[in-house]
């Protein structure tokens, strides 16, 4: 054992995480442009997310022996980066900081993940014995050599040279596309199926792929303050449910790690389709609001399973569902039928508050960012400039200016949607072949 401590890395050490990030591309363990003031702005922007941490292991002198960077959600840790440096490998540095992790940083409760490159077999064979074992193969197309170019280190990647996918790739934030996986260098990985899944979860547009029906952008405005209103709706009328789940569906959504009840997203799926919005974003709000718990009741008072406010968000949500006003019950809201399409249509109505913005992407990431802490932040400090904003640009903004609790439910709501929305397309995609996979 070596005498090793560690601390957790801040922003003022985003230059030396991106310097050994480039000495990780070097040795083949990563992919990707070895491109440091590139890599230092993805380690800020890793590092002020709120769930992506990183840890540097010193000896006594205080040198950097190895480093890990790792994502944290609610069930899973995901190991994105380690190296031991050159000079201390092969004296079991490695599998003593691993050790080191797992024993006194990480949840013993989540499941532990990574990918490791099918060309690092040294890599792969190193975690295997750490007791890490196959679960998916991820697939690649890469560019040809004639588009690609090279990039060499100080020089920003040809982004005119990337195809239109791959751009897309890098314009929306990489966190929650990983399991997709996303962009790196100038490389689209698993391109036919996951990409077609991507534009099935509203994200990107793929030429040929199933995409959802569009929200209608009709300017909604909330109501502030005080109002006088009727009494409590008890009942609502019934929508006829479309497009229910089929039984193979919802057998996919559960490898994907749904765990409502099936009932839960059958209703969620047909009410999504009458009000025109994608179905895996709303099962991925009931989860993230209640764990699928229709009697759930936050602190604040939120009921039901997508936690509507009686008097705020659910008065909103009935006049965005009937045009009128009203005021449902609380018992009413603890009706999972009504709760979800009362939510269903308080989304819809604030995907439809930001009418003003070009991408589809940017109106969904602030709708989703507004159901957990309203609008009134994004109307009063969203500047001018953000009608014109790409996906990257609205993360960015909702990471630096939004409450943390904020941006870690748009970025847990946004995986949870893509995984579902990915499972469930790639019943309906075509078949890909795998060669050279790993045992």
């Amino acid at each position: 054992m070596y005498a090793l401590r560690y601390r957790f890395a801040t922003s003022g050490d985003a230059a030396l995480l991106a310097r050994l990030n480039v000495h990780l591309v070097e040795d083949g363990a990563d992919f990707g442009p070895a491109e440091p003031a590139y890599l230092e702005r993805r380690m800020r922007r890793w590092l002020s997310s709120g769930h992506d941490h990183a840890v540097l292991f010193e000896n006594r002198d205080g040198e950097v022996m190895a480093y890990a960077v790792y994502e944290e959600q609610p069930f899973e840790i995901y190991l994105r980066q380690f190296m031991v440096l050159g000079a201390a490998r092969r004296h079991g540095i490695g599998r003593q900081v691993f050790e080191t992790l797992r024993s006194e940083i990480w949840c013993k409760d989540k499941r532990l993940t990574l990918e490791v490159l099918t060309s690092n077999r040294a890599g792969y064979r190193f975690w295997r014995s750490l007791g890490y074992r196959n679960c998916a193969v991820t697939l690649e197309i890469p560019v040809p050599a004639a588009s690609r170019g090279e990039t060499r280190i100080g020089e920003a990647p040809p982004r005119a040279a990337l195809p239109a996918l791959a751009k897309a790739f890098i314009d929306a934030p990489l966190q929650a596309l990983r399991g997709l996986r996303a962009w790196s260098g100038h490389r689209v990985r698993a391109v036919g199926r996951y990409g077609s899944a991507l534009a099935f979860a509203g994200f990107v547009s793929v030429p040929g792929a199933v995409a959802a029906p569009p929200v209608p952008v009709v300017p909604v405005s909330f109501s502030r303050g005080t109002q006088v209103l009727p009494a409590p709706v008890s009942r609502l009328p019934r929508a006829t449910p479309v497009d229910a789940l089929s039984d193979e569906e919802l057998r996919a959504l559960r490898s994907s790690g749904a765990h409502c009840s099936a009932s839960i997203y059958r209703m969620a799926w047909a009410t999504a389709r009458v009000y025109q919005v994608e179905p895996a974003w709303v099962a991925a709000i009931i989860e993230a609001e209640s764990s699928c718990h229709p009697d759930a009741v936050s602190k604040a008072g939120a009921l039901g399973l997508m936690q509507l406010m009686p008097g705020s968000g659910a008065r909103d949500a009935y006049r965005q569902a009937y045009g009128k006003s009203g005021q449902p019950a609380a018992a009413l809201l603890r009706d999972p039928e009504a709760n979800i399409r009362l939510g269903t249509a308080y989304l819809r109505g604030l995907h439809r508050h930001f009418v003003n913005f070009d991408s589809a992407q940017v109106r969904l990431l602030l709708a989703v960012a507004s159901y957990n802490c309203g609008t009134d932040l994004f109307d009063a400090q969203l500047p001018a400039a953000s009608a014109n904003w790409e996906a990257a640009d609205a993360e960015h903004w909702i990471a630096q200016h939004a409450p943390r609790e904020t941006y870690g439910y748009v970025m847990q709501v946004r995986l949870m949607a893509m995984r579902y929305a990915a499972a469930i397309h790639a019943l309906h995609a075509a078949p890909v072949v795998v060669a050279d996979a790993l045992p």
